[in-house]
Order: structure tokens, then C-alpha cells, then sequence
């Protein structure tokens, strides 16, 4: 459990994978002897939201408390979170891809992997183009405490869930195609890197569902005074 008195650096030692989620929160390396809560009052950041995020993505085993997490800080740091995706991860992924398949011309199975990623990549792509264009929006209106909004919390709900799903499970199925079907003779050391490239991808998915799922979507359903219908 990460605290407010731990130093950040030491947080960074322990799991440097934290790295892309404190930059979404413009923290950088060279943080010094600084702690937590002193990182979070020199960036202006809240603090018991930031502990919430940073925790969830440092264990699979905590579970933050909606209250713990403001609604307006989830947002920025989903959206950040979709540049991060956009910006660097899809197109990592996929030039890891096609340098496989430039070295190893008319494998079938290359070919079939590259056509199965970018089918995934438009997927994941108009997921977030949704969130981003609809669904954000909406809660900062609703934040500034505009009206006129339709009160269905469980069709977004329902949408985003269903989404995740998907999209979690077509990852999922491109790791077991890399697995079963890359040819012998592609570069191990190459195959390695895409496949713990898409495994860190993965965890850090269903990290992010489950901030949506479990605490943006009850925090909707507070802002239109409903109660969400229950899920699983």
C-alpha cells in the first residue's frame, strides 16, 4: 500500500512500470527525496485521488473507494490515458508487428497477425473517440451542473462494460495467435519484446476498465441522482 509519507522515488524503484501514470499527472524523473504528498502539493494534484490511481495500477489486489477518487481528476487522467494509448502504445505495438513481418515476407501468419491487429486498433480507437466526444463532455456539464442530459446511467453503463469486454478479449486472443502461430524463425528476442509489449498493454486495460466500470459510472449515476443497475 503506497502512502502519503513514502517517497515517490522509492515507489518508482519498487514498480518502475508506475512511470507512464505519474507522467500523466506531468510528474517526471528527478523527483529527489521528496514524498508523496510533497509531489502532490508542488503539482497542485489531489492527493487522495492520486494514492487511489497510483495504488491500483501498483496491485491488481487494491480496489479503490469511488469517494477516494474525484470525478474530475478520473477524467483528466482517463483522457491523458487515451493520448498515452493513441500516441504511443498503438503505434508501438504495431510498428513491433510490422518489423516482424518486413523480416520475414509472405508469412501467412504475419500477415493474418497484422490484419488482426488493425482490426483491433479501429476497435479500441472508436471505443475511445466515444468517451472522448460523448461521454466526457457530459460529465463536465454535469460537473458545472448544467441540465438537460438524459438520465440512463445504465445504458452507459452497459455500453462501456460491453466495449471493455471486447476489446480486453480480442487482446487477449492476439497474444494466444502470437503464441500459437508465429513462425519458428521469427527473431525470439523480437516475438519477446511484442509479446510482453502486449501483456503490459493488457494489465493496463484492465486497470483502466476498472476505474470506468467500477467508480466513473457510479459516480454518473450520482450525478444524475439514479441508481445504476448491477452488473455481475
Amino acid at each position: 500500500m503506497i502512502t502519503e509519507s513514502q517517497k515517490l522515488s522509492d515507489v518508482i524503484g519498487q514498480n518502475i512500470l508506475l512511470l507512464p501514470v505519474l507522467n500523466r499527472f506531468d510528474i517526471k524523473p528527478g523527483v529527489g527525496e521528496k514524498t508523496i504528498k510533497s509531489i502532490c502539493i508542488e503539482h497542485g494534484i489531489q492527493l487522495k485521488s492520486f494514492l487511489a490511481i497510483l495504488n491500483t495500477y501498483n496491485s491488481q489486489l487494491f480496489f479503490p473507494k469511488a469517494e477516494d477518487v474525484d470525478m474530475a481528476v478520473l477524467v483528466q487522467f482517463l483522457r491523458r490515458t487515451h493520448t498515452y494509448y493513441l500516441d504511443y502504445t498503438l503505434p508501438r505495438i504495431e510498428k513491433l508487428i510490422s518489423q516482424l513481418a518486413v523480416d520475414y515476407p509472405g508469412s501467412k501468419p504475419l500477415a493474418m497477425i497484422e490484419s488482426y491487429y488493425s482490426e483491433y486498433k479501429k476497435q479500441l480507437t472508436a471505443h475511445i473517440e466515444y468517451e472522448e466526444t460523448d461521454l466526457f463532455p457530459i460529465i463536465n456539464k454535469l460537473l458545472g451542473k448544467q441540465n438537460g442530459f438524459p438520465e440512463k446511467a445504465d445504458y452507459y453503463s452497459d455500453k462501456i462494460q460491453h466495449e471493455h469486454v471486447n476489446v480486453e478479449d480480442k487482446l487477449s486472443d492476439l497474444k494466444t495467435i502470437l503464441i500459437k502461430f508465429l513462425p519458428e524463425s521469427v527473431n525470439e528476442n523480437a516475438s519477446c519484446e511484442l509479446l510482453f509489449e502486449l501483456s503490459r498493454f493488457e494489465q493496463e486495460l484492465l486497470d483502466h476498465a476498472r476505474f470506468e466500470d467500477k467508480i466513473l459510472i457510479p459516480k454518473l449515476a450520482k450525478l444524475l441522482k439514479i441508481k445504476p443497475e448491477r452488473h455481475g
